[in-house]
């Protein structure tokens, strides 16, 4: 066997190409690593997180209120529990105007999550094969 097959062999073993793939992957800057992980995601939250170090007081407070406005919706849309919470309070997410328009919603309790365990379950994500 020539030295140009025995490397050829040796290079096509799976567990050699796993590990020149993660020497390789190990090597990348941690910013790629995380963006190959986490794709478009990432780079929007990352991105986003490095213009607001710069947002004064006022438009941190209005990107705060959007996010929270979207997390309520979602909330509002896909999990059982806080449609109906939601629906009993007369509490409408989109109608979110300022952080003190949620005072209205009662506190989150450790018996009211035991007691609803599978009402907080949402229904967009889908279930895990086990």
């Amino acid at each position: 066997m020539s030295t140009l097959e025995i490397i050829n062999r040796f290079i096509g073993s799976s567990s050699i190409k796993d590990r020149i793939a993660r020497e390789v992957f190990d090597r990348l800057p941690l910013w790629a690593r995380y963006r190959i992980y986490y794709g478009k995601a990432f780079l929007y939250w990352s991105v986003l997180l490095k213009e607001s170090e710069y947002f004064g007081s006022e438009k941190l407070e209005a990107l705060q209120l959007t996010l929270l406005k979207d997390i309520l919706c979602n909330a509002a849309q896909n999990v059982p529990y806080y449609r109906k919470l939601f629906a009993d309070y007369g509490f409408d997410p989109t109608k979110l105007q300022c952080v003190e328009d949620i005072r209205v919603l009662p506190y989150l309790t450790k018996e009211i999550v035991k007691d609803n365990l599978n009402d907080f379950i949402a229904t967009n994500i889908p279930k895990k094969n086990s």
